[in-house]
This record gives C-alpha cells, sequence and structure tokens, in this order.
C-alpha cells in the first residue's frame, strides 16, 4: 500500500466545535428548571375550578415528576392518550373542554421542532405536559362518570309539596350512582407510572348496548340538531356510574317512563305491556330496587299529600268517605273514627290514617307489587282502565298502574303452579262482599323468591327489548332539556 506524502485536507476539516456555534438556538433548549418553573406557573394561574383541574395543580405542586415529558420530548404515552382524545367528539364529547387544539399544536410544534422565540421549547413542553395531564383525567371522569351529576340535576326540580319557603325539594332520582373523587383520580394517574393507559380508558367506557348504539346515531349524516341534542343527553345519561343495569340479568323488569311501557324479561321470553305513570306535577322517580311481594286485594294507606290536596275538603261529608270506601285509623290506638265526627283537624293528625279498603274500586286495583325504595311508590292494578288507550299516560301521583297485572304475577313466581295461578286469578276477580265468597280458595299474599330485579328508567332514545329495535321516545318530564342546558355549559 502506498499513501501520499503530503497532507490532504477533506472537505470536513472545519466542522468543529466553533463551527457549530452559530446554529445554537435558546428557543431549542429545554432545561428542566425552566420547565417545572413555568408549568407550576400555568398551574397556579389556571382558573378552572374542577376536581380534575384542582387535582392537576395539586399534583404539581407538590411533585417535580414530569407525566408526558422525557429527555428524548414528547413520551410514547401522550401518543396513546392522543389516540383517544382525537375521537372524543365522535364521543359527544366537547374538544374546548379539552383544549385540543392547544394540545394538538404544542404536539406538532414539539415533534417537528417548530419551536420559535414566541414559542420556546420549554413554555410549550411545559404548556403541553400540563394541559395533557388536565385532558386525561377529564377524558376519564367523562368516559366513566359523565358531566352532569344525576342526583343533584334531577332532585332540585320540583319544590316539594307545601314548601312556603322555596328550599326543599322533591327527590325525584333515587338510583346509587358513583361520582368522580380523588381516589379516582389518584388512580388515574398510577395507571399511568404503571404504563396501563390504554387498558385503563378503555375500562371506563359505557358497556351498555345503548351507549354504542347512540354513538353509531350521533355520527350519521343525517343528524339534524334536535336529534343530536337528544342524542347527547342520552350517551351521558349511559355515562353516570350506576352498578346495576338490565343487561347485566337474564330475569328483570324495567319501566322505561317515556316509553310508558313495562318490560319483564327472562333470557329470551319476555312480556310488555302498558303503563300509567307519574304526571310531570308528581313524577315517578328513578329507582333500582327488587320485587319481593305481591300482595292481592291491597288496603291503600292513602299518602298525606294526597290528603292534603284531595280528601281534606271533605270532612264532615262522611258519604263521600262511604262511597270510596275510605274509613280513618288512629295508628296508636288501632281506633276507627266516627266518620260523622271527622274534622280536619283529625285529617292533619299524622297519627291518623286515611285507609281505602280492599277489593273492587280500590285505587291500588286488585294486586300491588311491592318493592323497597324511599317514596312509597309500587307497581299495581287500577280500577279505572280507560287512560291506556291514551298515548300520553301521565295519570298518577307517582306510582306505576300496569295494564296486565295477572301476567306480571305469573310471570314473577318462579314456580308455574297453574293451581295457584287459578287461586290468583279468582282472588282478582271475585265479589269480596259476595255470600258465595270461598275464602278457601283466596290468596293474600306471596313471596318472590328469588327477587327480581326492578329498573325505572328514563331514556328518549332506547333499544326496545322485545324488538331490539331503537325507538325514539317523547321527553315526559322535560328532562333532555333540562340536561342538554346543563351540558352546553362544557361546550356541547
Amino acid at each position: 500500500m502506498s499513501s501520499c506524502q503530503g497532507e490532504h485536507h477533506g472537505s470536513n476539516r472545519s466542522l468543529d466545535i466553533f463551527y457549530y456555534t452559530p446554529l445554537h438556538s435558546k428557543d431549542l433548549v429545554v432545561d428542566y428548571n425552566m420547565v417545572m418553573q413555568t408549568l407550576l406557573s400555568q398551574s397556579k394561574n389556571d382558573v378552572e375550578r374542577n376536581p380534575e383541574a384542582q387535582f392537576a395543580q395539586e399534583y404539581y405542586a407538590r411533585n417535580k415528576t414530569l407525566l408526558w415529558i422525557n429527555y428524548q420530548g414528547v413520551d410514547s404515552k401522550a401518543d396513546s392518550l392522543w389516540s383517544f382524545l382525537k375521537k372524543a367528539k365522535n364521543e359527544g364529547i366537547s374538544d374546548k373542554i379539552l383544549n385540543l387544539m392547544q394540545i394538538e399544536d404544542d404536539i406538532s410544534c414539539a415533534k417537528w421542532y417548530s419551536f420559535t422565540s414566541d414559542r420556546p421549547a420549554g413554555k410549550v413542553l411545559a404548556r403541553l405536559e400540563y394541559n395533557l395531564t388536565k385532558a386525561y383525567l377529564k377524558y376519564a371522569s367523562i368516559v366513566g362518570f359523565g358531566l352532569v351529576t344525576p342526583f343533584i340535576l334531577y332532585n332540585r326540580l320540583d319544590h316539594a309539596d307545601n314548601d312556603s319557603t322555596g328550599k326543599k325539594f322533591r327527590e325525584l332520582y333515587g338510583i346509587p350512582t358513583k361520582t368522580v373523587d380523588r381516589d379516582f383520580l389518584k388512580t388515574a394517574l398510577n395507571k399511568l407510572t404503571n404504563d396501563s393507559l390504554v387498558p385503563f380508558l378503555r375500562s371506563l367506557e359505557p358497556t351498555a348496548p345503548l351507549y354504542h348504539r347512540l354513538v353509531a346515531i350521533l355520527n350519521s349524516d343525517t343528524l339534524t340538531s334536535e336529534k343530536r341534542m337528544k342524542v347527547i343527553c342520552n350517551i351521558e345519561r349511559c355515562r353516570w356510574r350506576i352498578n346495576d343495569h338490565p343487561y347485566m340479568h337474564s330475569k328483570y323488569v324495567q319501566v322505561n317512563l317515556p316509553a310508558f311501557r313495562l318490560y319483564a324479561v327472562d333470557a329470551h321470553n319476555f312480556i310488555t305491556m302498558k303503563v300509567g305513570v307519574g304526571t310531570r306535577r308528581t313524577k315517578t322517580p328513578l329507582l333500582t330496587s327488587r320485587i319481593k311481594r305481591i300482595e292481592l286485594n291491597p288496603q291503600w294507606i292513602i299518602p298525606k299529600s294526597i290528603i292534603d290536596k284531595d280528601i281534606i275538603s271533605h270532612a264532615g261529608d262522611p258519604e263521600y268517605f262511604e262511597r270510596h270506601n275510605y274509613y280513618v285509623r288512629n295508628k296508636k290506638t288501632g281506633e276507627k273514627l266516627n266518620l260523622y265526627e271527622l274534622t280536619a283537624v283529625d285529617l292533619r293528625n299524622r297519627d291518623n290514617h286515611v285507609i281505602q279498603e280492599g277489593g273492587a274500586g280500590n285505587s291500588l286495583g286488585r294486586i300491588v307489587f311491592r318493592f323497597d325504595n324511599d317514596y312509597s311508590v309500587y307497581l299495581h292494578h287500577t280500577s279505572t282502565l280507560g287512560f291506556f288507550n291514551r298515548e300520553d299516560r301521565g295519570v298518577s301521583h307517582g306510582c306505576i298502574r300496569v295494564e296486565h297485572p295477572y301476567e306480571l304475577a305469573c310471570f314473577l313466581l318462579k314456580d308455574k303452579d297453574e293451581d295457584l295461578f287459578q287461586r290468583i286469578h279468582y282472588s282478582m276477580t271475585v265479589d269480596l262482599k259476595s255470600p258465595s265468597l270461598n275464602k278457601g280458595k283466596l290468596v293474600h299474599s306471596l313471596t318472590v323468591t328469588p327477587e327480581i330485579p326492578l329498573f325505572i328508567t328514563y331514556y328518549t332514545i332506547y333499544i326496545d327489548p322485545t324488538t331490539k329495535q331503537t325507538i325514539d321516545l317523547p321527553d315526559i318530564y322535560g328532562y333532555d332539556k333540562v340536561l342538554y342546558e346543563r351540558l352546553k355549559t362544557y361546550g356541547l
């Protein structure tokens, strides 16, 4: 081998450290201390007061560990989160509440190193870190719990009867529903450190079949503004964190109030019937419970609200009480009061009950289905059947009147005993005052074993359990309007 004896200077001779000095730009420098200072400043100046923002503020005040930014720039977890955030609008979540425009712009800036003197690297990355944390916590909370707390929304709508102060409200929502708390937000951040972001966010998505049907409708091309509002409201209802749902049971009873219908489902077998529900003034409350007992020819202990509204004015009119089969009894002594001497003071006395005797003409009809609840409501037969021919069947003080109570009783009982069914039918149809009454055939009370889950719900778009078709329903209590007014404050 031979080589040149002289020196040969290559074209890269001058590329030493001094050559690169003019290329140095402070806009591209990422100084950890500067990032933290900017981050803390942004956190302190954040005017949002929702739980997610407050939790993020507290986190960065206590910790110096960055969640989304590392020495290479943007962590891969940010890409994973962005895959969820960018489809949020298709799920009925506003871009504005998640600050997606700013996040997208900052991610692009960080990935393409398009920092400038107006947008230096340290400032952009600090802002991106903080906004990603807030967006992550908000998205997780919205998908897992919804935007609105239902028991606050519903239970501040209608003033209680005889409330002159304007401070007492009727309770219309009694379904146990979880809300976002600090434990959930802590868990969400822990999922980041365990690299479990994707499975965690997927686990929060509602599993109800209706939710996925609604999301598909939301993204259809022919959606009107009115229908969009209705879809958004029902998506929100699907997100409320309720532990018990009809689809979790093979056998259940559901009353969806806007449909004015009861659905009794047992695997692939079902019955459905019309129902009468509370009027707009005396709404039927939303609740979950279990049907425990069936009573035939029940007596009706009339609620004080009905006494004050409809009965107290008839004090001193014994014929009115006799015509309706009412009597008044003191609950402490068991003594019946003389109807001819009855006064309004007697009826206002909380120790006195006005009771309607069982049998034909009783407001509860010939059979009642009882379940635990705090509202003194139940499913029952009715002595007035004409309203079943109406479309608007808001007729009661809150109880639910069923069209075919005998069929419902047979459905609820596990043992299909034909002899018992005949006795139930006899008890429901016989004249209790007839001389030929066979008391041996009467059924007074039956225990429902196992207890049957009951759901009283409010969906204005709903999957009919019998046909599996999506049905559009009227907003009978105006809940959609109230809910959407609240949702609009979140940019929807």
